[in-house]
């Protein structure tokens, strides 16, 4: 019984020193993402493309707002059947935009990962080089809405590892090129007989 007792302190003692050898750091992931001199690269580029698409849009938007007080000024001209047509056709070219500015926020958000994502791979990869030179066991991400709720006796080491990055190669940001343009919808609404021909999901493909 005694020796028992006597294998158990000891069991625990290891254990206890071990779980102290180990080193804890802690960073705020999000904030040295921010100070990378790429992120600002992709940040300006996102802002291109965002002002780009608000543009485009805003013309759409203007050519249609052109299209229906046109109508209304010549409305009482029409018979029923050109007045119904008329009106479809700002309905549909009215959806069409609708569906443009969705595809480009789709599109928008798709480049934006595609921007960050080596860049959050160029952060861990620093992060593990440095835990591995100083002994850090574990690694926790500070940065706020991550789940971390208490840390204590953890070193912070975002300052070693923004020296690391200093020490490896910049990103090309323009190697990286994605085809995430939408296809600007056509303003010119085709004739009736057309339209028949054509279905909804294949004029959307145009």
């Amino acid at each position: 019984m005694l020796r028992k007792t006597l294998l158990a302190a000891v069991i625990t003692l290891i254990t206890t020193a071990g779980a102290y050898a180990q080193k804890f750091a802690h960073l705020d992931f999000t904030e040295l993402v921010r100070t990378m001199p790429e992120y600002k690269q992709a940040q300006e580029e996102m802002e291109k493309m965002r002002k780009e698409m608000e543009d485009e849009l805003l013309e759409l938007q203007n050519e249609l707002r052109e299209k229906a007080q046109k109508f209304e000024k010549e409305a009482s001209g029409y018979t029923e059947l050109v007045r119904q047509r008329k009106i479809r056709e700002l309905q549909e070219m009215q959806q069409k935009i609708q569906e443009y500015a969705e595809e480009n926020q789709e599109n928008l958000a798709r480049r934006q990962q595609e921007l960050l994502q080596p860049l959050t791979q160029k952060a861990q990869k620093a992060i593990e080089e440095v835990a591995t030179k100083n002994g850090y066991t574990y690694v926790f991400d500070s940065s706020q809405g991550n789940g971390l709720l208490f840390f204590k006796n953890g070193e912070d080491i975002i300052a070693l590892v923004k020296k690391q990055l200093e020490s490896m190669p910049p990103i090309d940001m323009k190697s990286s090129k994605g085809t995430t343009e939408a296809p600007k919808p056509n303003s010119q609404t085709p004739a009736p007989a057309q339209q028949q021909q054509t279905s909804p999901a294949k004029d959307k493909k145009k």
